[in-house]
């Protein structure tokens, strides 16, 4: 995998963990200032992990396409994909959509 590899798939890792952190502040934010019904929860927590697990997919199709193109690229060129790229577009998803939830519901009160 490399060098490049292994600092993609921590980047990675790292983006997705502060995503996470991120959409939890967001929705602690929200519910501290407004509160939160049970069904806005629901819909927040749905939202996210769908589009989550689609940006992951879609990501890890990206990257395997693009770390395994090359004719020198090893047979394990794939993890490069499934645990760098596709982290990084699922956080930068959850970090999307947790800061769209948040700016939306407090403007719409």
């Amino acid at each position: 995998m490399g060098t490049f590899g292994g600092l993609i798939s921590i980047a990675g890792s790292v983006a997705l963990m502060t995503a996470i952190a991120s959409s939890i502040y967001y929705f602690v934010k929200r519910h501290r200032s407004h509160g939160v019904t049970v069904r806005e929860g629901f819909v927040y927590a749905a939202g996210l992990l769908v589009l989550t697990l689609g940006a992951w997919v879609i990501g890890t199709i990206f990257g395997i396409s693009v770390a395994c193109s090359s004719p020198t690229s090893g047979n394990l060129c794939g993890l490069i994909a499934i645990f760098g790229i596709g982290p990084l577009f699922s956080a930068i998803a959850l970090f999307s959509f947790a800061k769209w939830w948040a700016a939306r519901t407090v403007k719409a009160l």
